[in-house]
């Protein structure tokens, strides 16, 4: 069941929030709910609404349903729809939800107030969550265990000899530890942070609960699927002291590695109680989503199941990366095993400590892969291998990172950021015409606005609403990030082009203009931004391309004018740059190169991808930053050691760059030099964070640096928009010999192939019925007039040939 966002018939109620009868909910408890019920007919459709705080696992009549909800603000909840009606039977029912209150900050979720809210409508009956429901505590994940690691709060532990066995099941018989369930005070169109609760450990509560709200979720549930992992190694270990204080504490502890047992495949067994059993497996490529075991066995074995993203060479027992292990306590009476909240993984290693006389066997390791964005469209295709295993890396790298939100790496904190982070809504909208996702972003990452008007940078998320008050006492260098606000304010105008709807910026409109006024209190006595110095903020920008902090003011403002100009194109409104960039002139231009250089004053000139892609572009769009842009676009073609170049996920800024200088080859050259080469490119089938990785480390394998899932879009076929929104296309193929790929536009899609022949590229281009394609120069056809610069080549439904000729190299177009 998708949501509908336009009705206005949501309405929970009489629904209440509920939660155990308690004073206070230690961090990372888990608590079981039950509702049972008869029904003498079956009804023909059962649809529902479900959220909590802060996950849930939902059930009817043992049977997983849905694992909830996407991360949201905690003031601004957002409700799974649900349809049960193929799981019900004549008789009795349960509805069986087993929650997760975090309670720690976590990199989904800043603060929170626990509680499960509930709706179905059975046709004869409506079942709501009230006091009816019955509640237990969870023993078995035994409550008030430490975070995994500062943005991930879940450190699971499950003791099955403590579970409640078959507590989701109908036959199940609740006793003593069952309780009534307690109503939270509130409406049921509020989330639950609403309520009047006071958070003993945070001494928090909601000052102003009237404006807290729930709505149907904004994007469509996530797909699951199981993909099994294939056993590697198996070795026995013998620890020099005891395991638990490796896991628990990292104390270094040492141990030994033992050969390879030989039944592999069948009952694993061994006499030695003074040794553990170490099984390493490896799924196709790297995923996210749930790990999970089978494990028969005659006694209780303690399983630490480690992932990670890599393995160095030698290395048997995979390090913790981050400390991303859970421990499972197993019972004879349970076979099967699952973590319950998601990982992203390559490797899937456990690690068995064996008591005396154990038998017992391994068997049916995997992960429940989980998925947003539509997997089976075709990836672009060209006639090179590597550069195909590029692309592929590339929507894999998607598919992990743009789920229920948008994030820079799973397998670290999952939290989504604006700036280098939100470029991968590009792909998002024009890879696979997903919409929602990226209106969803600017929804609720506008929810995370500071009261100076500078976003918290990361929301919802922990890590910037933790460091805030980190910044204020030296604690750390980040800060909410200026830049990234910058970045949002783009990721707006962006959204509109590529989607049509300018609904998000109407909604974020006053909140931006307060960031507007933010910026004139952090300029200089020249009127420029600054980039230190500026209280609990901090500007970024990148990682990689500048020497010193000071280094990054000029790309800051002129990042800025860009912000303006875009923006200008939503509000209609002059955007007012050139006294400001007449500024930019005077401190930065450099004459005896006749550009701009990040370090005035210092010997040697240095310069950044960054600020140079920004004055072209703002060239390109009628703003002359300098004279002459040649001397700027010789250094950033060039690329001399005094160029300062960003990190991976920033690279699309010099390949927006090159491509308006009709410098494909810059961008290819680059892919098959640097990205095709990459480690994860090979190993993991996705794109890393950093140039230079270190397997086996914390060093990030599947990152939002998906540029070449933007730049077949953006590059190849040409996708670009105008101010006034209208949409063109200009292909430029380099030395490419084929390409095939789709791109989804605001009317529709388009199917676009080349082949190169002669010295040009013959073009196919057929669009949807509502597609309006425009092209610009240089494009040769018999039957098209190349007097004007554009040119209407179809209206959808057809399709046309046409050739490309190779474009003018470093000429703005």
């Amino acid at each position: 069941m998708e949501p509908d966002f336009l009705d206005s018939h949501f309405d929970l109620s009489p629904a209440k929030w509920i939660w155990i009868p308690c004073e206070r909910t230690p961090p990372c408890t888990f608590v079981f709910f039950r509702h049972e019920f008869t029904l003498t007919d079956l009804p023909t459709s059962s649809p529902g609404w479900i959220s909590a705080d802060s996950r849930y696992l939902l059930y009817v009549n043992g049977e997983r349903i849905q694992f909830g909800p996407a991360p949201f603000d905690p003031r601004h909840a957002e409700a799974d729809p649900v349809e049960i009606s193929k799981h019900l039977r004549v008789g009795k029912n349960v509805i069986a939800v087993q929650v997760l209150f975090y309670g720690h900050g976590d990199g989904t979720s800043p603060t929170g107030q626990p509680g499960l809210i509930c709706k179905l409508d059975l046709g004869s009956q409506v079942i709501v969550t009230d006091q009816s429901w019955t509640c237990s505590i969870d023993r078995s994940h035994r409550p008030g265990r430490p975070k995994r690691w500062y943005l991930r709060a879940l450190q699971e532990e499950y003791d099955a000899t403590l579970a409640q066995h078959g507590w989701n099941q109908i036959e199940f018989v609740p006793d003593e530890p069952w309780h009534s369930a307690c109503e939270i005070s509130g409406a049921s169109s509020q989330s639950s942070f609403g309520s009047n609760r006071t958070t003993y450990d945070e001494d928090t509560r909601c000052i102003s609960p009237e404006l807290t709200t729930i709505t149907p979720r904004r994007i469509g549930m996530m797909r699951e699927r199981d993909l099994e992992a294939t056993l590697v190694a198996a070795r026995e270990i013998k620890w020099q002291g005891d395991p638990n204080d490796w896991f628990d504490f990292r104390i270094p502890v040492g141990y030994e590695i033992f050969t390879e047992p030989t039944d592999l495949d069948d009952l694993f067994h061994t006499p030695r109680t003074d040794v553990c059993l170490l099984l390493t497996y490896a799924l196709p490529k790297e995923v996210v989503g749930f790990p999970f075991f089978e494990l028969e066995s005659n006694k209780s074995i303690r399983v630490e199941l480690i992932v990670n993203e890599s393995q160095a060479e030698g290395q048997e027992l995979l390090d913790t990366h981050f400390y991303t292990w859970s421990r499972f306590i197993s019972d004879p009476k349970q076979v099967d095993y699952e973590c319950f909240d998601y990982e992203c993984c390559r490797l899937i290693q456990l690690h068995l400590s064996i008591p005396e006389g154990a038998k017992f066997r391994v068997h049916q390791v995997g992960i429940r892969e989980r998925v947003l964005l539509d997997s089976s469209l075709p990836v672009p295709t060209t006639e090179e291998e590597g550069l195909n295993l590029l692309f592929e890396a590339s929507a894999q790298t998607l598919l992990n990172s743009a789920q229920e939100t948008i994030v820079d790496g799973m397998a670290r904190e999952r939290q989504q950021y604006a700036g280098d982070c939100s470029h991968q809504l590009h792909a998002v909208r024009l890879g696979y015409g997903e919409h929602e996702l990226s209106r969803r972003f600017l929804e609720q990452y506008g929810h995370g606005q500071m009261l100076n008007g500078v976003w918290f940078d990361s929301w919802p998320g922990y890590d910037r609403y933790a460091r805030l008050a980190q910044r204020q006492i030296g604690a750390t260098g980040w800060g909410s990030l200026v830049d990234h606000s910058m970045g949002f304010v783009i990721d707006h105008v962006n959204h509109w082009l590529e989607t049509g709807d300018r609904l998000p910026f109407e909604a974020n409109r006053s909140k931006i203009e307060k960031f507007e006024r933010y910026l004139n209190t952090i300029r200089d006595d020249q009127g420029l931004l600054k980039v230190d110095d500026i209280g609990a903020e901090a500007v970024w920008i990148d990682h990689d391309a500048y020497q010193a902090q000071t280094h990054k003011q000029l790309a800051l403002n002129l990042y800025w004018a860009q912000m303006k100009v875009m923006l200008s194109w939503l509000t209609g409104a002059p955007h007012g740059c050139e006294p400001h960039l007449a500024s930019v002139f005077a401190k930065f231009f450099d004459e005896p190169t006749h550009t701009l250089r990040v370090n005035p004053g210092e010997p040697e000139p240095r310069y950044c991808d960054r600020s140079l892609s920004h004055l072209i572009w703002l060239h390109r769009h009628g703003l002359q930053v300098v004279p002459n842009p040649q001397p700027s676009i010789a250094i950033l073609t060039n690329q001399p050691k005094s160029l300062g170049m960003s990190y991976p996920a920033n690279a699309v800024w010099r390949h927006w760059a090159w491509a308006s200088l009709g410098r494909v080859d810059l961008i290819l050259k680059e892919y098959r030099e640097r990205w095709v080469p990459m480690y994860s490119v090979q190993t993991n089938g996705t794109i890393q964070e950093m140039w230079e990785v270190t397997p086996g480390t914390r060093s990030l394998m599947s990152h939002c640096a998906v540029s070449p899932s933007i730049m077949v879009h953006h590059a190849i076929l040409g996708v670009g928009f105008e101010p006034d929104g209208s949409m063109y296309v200009r292909p430029q193929l380099g030395d490419l010999n084929q390409v095939n790929l789709t791109s989804y536009t605001p009317d529709g899609q388009i199917r676009f192939s080349a082949v190169r022949a002669e010295g040009r590229h013959r073009c196919h281009i057929h669009a949807d019925s509502a597609v309006a394609v425009r092209t610009r120069r240089p494009i040769s056809a018999e039957s098209i007039a190349i007097g004007s610069e554009f040119q209407t080549l179809l209206r959808g439904g057809l399709g046309i040939e046409f050739d490309v000729e190779p474009y003018p190299m470093n000429e703005i177009i």
